[in-house]
């Protein structure tokens, strides 16, 4: 993610997330709609929605929006 620091990853700064970050149910669905359209996820597969790396990409797209108002 970071050229140079390769252990600068999704997993390093999604530990610095919030605890008490839950996504909403339309967020939920944005994500599902995502994973299963765009990157071909099976359907018996799950979405851990309170997985680190999840919960960065949704707070990285509320801090886009933010910016965007």
């Amino acid at each position: 993610m970071i050229r140079g620091r390769e252990g600068l990853n999704f997993k390093y700064y999604s530990k610095f997330l919030n605890k008490d970050f839950e996504l909403t149910e339309w967020e939920k669905r944005v994500v599902e709609r995502y994973f299963r359209n765009e990157l071909n996820i099976l359907s018996e597969q799950e979405i851990d929605f309170t997985s680190k790396e999840i919960l960065l990409l949704v707070d990285m797209i509320r801090f886009h929006n933010f910016l965007s108002y």
